[in-house]
């Protein structure tokens, strides 16, 4: 874990906690390859239909989708400047 970002342990400790009370304590699972199947089940829907609180009410992937949007939209296109013959330049957009 990198030393730049403690905050990312009590994220992931959180997490665990999440799993823990609402997976693991409410699941019955009877072998390796149905808990897989319902872990991955849990966290689809962790991602895509529970409200976090702490992103304001949004599932994660609403905000990565709102983050990628922004930071494509921040961006704008990259400029590149290419010489033609005749020494004229010209801008295009990649």
């Amino acid at each position: 874990m990198p030393n730049s970002y403690p905050q990312l342990q009590g994220k992931i400790e959180a997490y665990n906690k999440i799993v823990k009370n609402e997976f693991l304590a409410l699941e019955d699972i009877p072998n390796i390859d149905d808990g897989k199947l319902r872990y991955d089940m849990f966290v689809k829907a962790y991602n895509e239909a529970r409200e976090h609180g702490g992103i304001n009410g949004l599932t994660p992937s609403e905000m990565f989708l709102q983050r990628l949007i922004t930071s494509t939209i921040d961006k704008g296109p990259k400029q590149q400047s290419v010489t033609h013959v005749g020494n004229q330049k010209c801008n295009l957009s990649v």
